[in-house]
């Protein structure tokens, strides 16, 4: 969220109160009308579009795990998402080993300090 100072002021009209009254002879409605603002911050923005988000995400896995079980075994478009779960698969492993294996220490900068070093004694 870059700017957590953002709001936004929406019109917000909604039916506050709506009665029946009924007489012997006429029957009447009243309703009244009650206008308000609706403020909303950065963070519930951000909250709406991630949940919107989600739902969108959760919607297309639905509609694919549909499309293959209908599709048939030939079907390239099946091939190609076969495909690209393959690829996915192959980066998760890769960030998984990226993720498991040791930190190599940078020795560059040190060497180059203990070379200068060196060479600065040299020079006396």
């Amino acid at each position: 969220m870059q700017d957590h100072e953002d709001t936004t002021k929406m019109q917000n009209k909604h039916l506050h109160r709506k009665s029946k009254k009924e007489t012997k002879t006429t029957t009447a409605e009243s309703s009244t009308d009650q206008e308000g603002y609706l403020i909303q911050f950065a963070w519930d923005k951000q909250a709406n579009f991630l949940n919107a988000q989600s739902r969108a995400m959760g919607e297309l896995r639905v509609l694919i795990k549909q499309f293959v079980s209908i599709a048939d075994e030939q079907d390239e478009r099946r091939k190609k998402l076969e495909l690209m779960q393959v690829h996915i698969d192959d980066i998760k492993s890769d960030i998984r080993r990226k993720d498991n294996a040791p930190e190599k220490p940078d020795i560059s900068s040190s060497y180059v300090d203990a070379l200068k070093g060196k060479a600065s004694d040299v020079k006396k």
